[in-house]
């Protein structure tokens, strides 16, 4: 059966067969319902529902996903729950149908616990029509690769719907779905994500992607992507669906230019949510699904030969690395910036042999755990690293021994960096012994071995003798000489003071969004912002769908939740036909609703969010 499969109409559902009713008989067997959560399933559309496994289920069991290449399923994080009078456990499941028509999914069951088991699934998926407004083409660099390498993904949408047609969009490239694929964003200067940003879901992530205009009102979307396979082994990859919902009455409207998105990349605000059913003004304004395809995928992953060097890196191909310092002059303890400039076929993967466990390394420089952050500079890979030379006698920055496999000669060999000359001024030591110190004031130290061979400094009672402080005046004028400079330094400090308190009080999630507001900046924004750091919920979430499921697990009063409900509402009306008229005082408001919202949050809020089910 092709990806492409023709259905016909009314044949909707999603149909369990068998373990209801087993269930219903055997009330005490172990099986796994499944609990039905939309009418219908369309290709390339997301679903979710729950497996529940009643009884005594084991909470820290995991689902154990069926393998099939009709559907890409993910799992969620297992919840307790009470069906009737019976506990049970919940284990989401998030399916996306890869083809339509009459399709079966296998059964689920408990990895460790095989006496929990689900029966096969009948499912009906509905095929979107295709049309000739939009077209996809996705392209990737290698078909036949090694492990270590990796593989770079072009996307390119181009479309002659205008935005406000647009609805819903969901697109599906089913080789970033898979668990033995790793995926990483491209490396690329941050300038070149800034020229005409635009968010796209992707699967189970955003992306942020590049748009331009075309000839005969056309607009091109695109974006890259890395893929690193994590296993060797010869894969074969489904179509790529670009799946979209149209407002039908939205295209008999005339056809403006392209101007762009006016929300920010990373801001959901529903527009690439899934449609909303609006009952009436639905029937009235129909929304019709499309659908365009790419060709399917091939790649062969090849493994490594034996015989790999104990410190083999894993970087296939060889690299060519710079070394760099700020300074070749400091003092012994001081920092030193170095930086490892890299050009490598594999830009995304490459990492350098960690510094702590190179010998070279450790026995003259101390360094942090973590290494400075990355940064991508044209063609080069600039990888940062703070070291602390702790020997005077270190006159170098020492060669790095990089070890990679050749693919043309199928050989292991080492790539040894240059040394960076360095030279370290030792630092002086300070001896008591020869300091001079006035007024007659001497220091006497006794130094006395104890029985057990362990020597202490035992300051005696003639540690201070003094000879020449016999005058009446000596008190106050100490006492003038201790208070009078502290005094100054705090009337020095008063201005810095008042700063670094303002400052604190910005560090927190709702200082920064008070502070960005009141300066101007986009509210919605800053919104997504805040409840990513406040609660974690992802900018790529941010809808009021997610945030009313987020706040109320917070138990945030409906009331409050409703009015920013209200706000979002009454702030997006101004970008529809509708439009809608902002009071004067509008970022006042908004910030008395957060304010409220962060008074009824837990303090650490964002830190409890892990396997939170939204």
């Amino acid at each position: 059966m092709t990806i492409i499969t023709r259905i016909k109409s009314g044949v909707v559902g999603l149909l369990l067969v068998g373990s209801g009713a087993f269930a219903a008989l055997n009330p005490t067997a172990k099986v796994l319902q499944i609990e039905k959560v939309d009418d219908a399933l369309w290709q390339g559309q997301p679903t979710r529902f729950m497996v529940v496994a009643l009884g005594d289920a084991p909470l820290d069991g995991r689902l154990a996903l069926p393998a099939t290449d009709d559907f890409i399923m993910t799992a969620g994080t297992p919840v307790k729950l009470t069906q009737g009078d019976q506990p049970g456990v919940g284990y989401p499941v998030q399916l996306t149908p890869l083809k339509s028509g009459d399709l079966t999914l296998p059964p689920f069951a408990l990895q460790g616990h095989s006496d929990y088991q689900s029966e096969a699934w009948a499912l009906s998926v509905l095929a979107p029509a295709f049309s000739d407004d939009i077209r996809i083409n996705v392209k990737r660099s290698a078909d036949d690769i090694y492990l270590g390498q990796s593989i770079r993904l072009k996307f390119e949408w181009v479309t002659r719907l205008h935005p406000r047609a647009l609805k819903a969009v969901n697109i599906l490239i089913p080789e970033m779905e898979q668990a033995a694929i790793r995926t990483l964003e491209p490396g690329v200067d941050e300038s070149v994500l800034q020229n005409k940003p635009i968010g796209l879901p992707v699967g189970q992530r955003r992306v942020t992607g590049r748009w331009e205009k075309l000839e005969n009102q056309e607009v091109r979307i695109s974006f890259d992507y890395v893929l690193q396979p994590t296993q060797a082994g010869q894969f074969e990859f489904p179509q790529p669906v670009l799946l979209a919902s149209v407002d039908t009455q939205s295209l008999s409207y005339r056809r403006g230019e392209f101007k762009g998105m006016r929300y920010p990349p990373h801001f959901d605000n529903n527009f690439f949510d899934e449609v909303r059913r609006t009952g009436k003004k639905e029937n009235q304004h129909p929304v019709k699904r499309i659908m365009a395809v790419a060709d399917a995928y091939q790649v062969n992953v090849r493994p490594l030969p034996a015989g790999a060097p104990k410190h083999f890196t894993g970087i296939v191909g060889r690299p060519e690395v710079k070394v760099q310092t700020e300074d070749k002059r400091v003092n012994q303890g001081d920092a030193v910036k170095v930086a490892f400039h890299v050009t490598h076929p594999d830009l995304e993967i490459f990492s350098l042999p960690n510094l702590k466990d190179n010998e070279a390394f450790s026995h003259g420089f101390d360094m942090p755990v973590a290494a400075d952050p990355v940064r991508y500079q044209g063609e080069e890979k600039v990888i940062g690293q703070t070291i602390f030379p702790d020997r005077p006698d270190i006159h170098e920055i020492p060669p790095l021994i990089i070890s990679y496999f050749d693919p043309e000669s199928q050989e292991y060999r080492d790539y040894i960096t240059p040394p960076v000359p360095l030279e370290v001024i030792p630092a002086k030591s300070f001896d008591f012994s020869n300091s001079e110190l006035p007024g007659g004031v001497r220091l006497i130290s006794q130094v006395i071995a104890s029985d057990q061979g362990i020597w202490s400094h035992l300051w005696g009672r003639s540690l201070l003798i003094e000879h020449s402080m016999n005058h009446r005046w000596w008190p106050l004028a100490l006492i003038l000489f201790l208070l009078i400079p502290p005094l100054l330094v705090l009337v020095k400090l008063r201005p810095m003071l008042f700063n670094a308190w303002q400052r604190r009080g910005r560090r927190t999630p709702l200082g920064q969004f008070k502070y960005q507001l009141k300066a101007g900046a986009e509210p919605l924004t800053l919104l997504g912002l805040y409840f990513s750091r406040r609660v974690g919920l992802s900018p790529g979430q941010f809808n009021p769908t997610r945030i009313q499921s987020q706040l109320s697990h917070w138990q945030v009063l409906s009331e409050t939740v409703q009015q920013l409900v209200d706000w979002l509402e009454q702030h997006q009306r101004q970008f529809t036909k509708e439009g809608a008229e902002l009071s004067p005082d509008f970022r006042g408001e908004l910030i008395e609703i957060v304010t409220r919202i962060d008074q009824q949050l837990p303090e650490q809020a964002e830190v409890e969010t892990t396997g939170v089910l939204v």
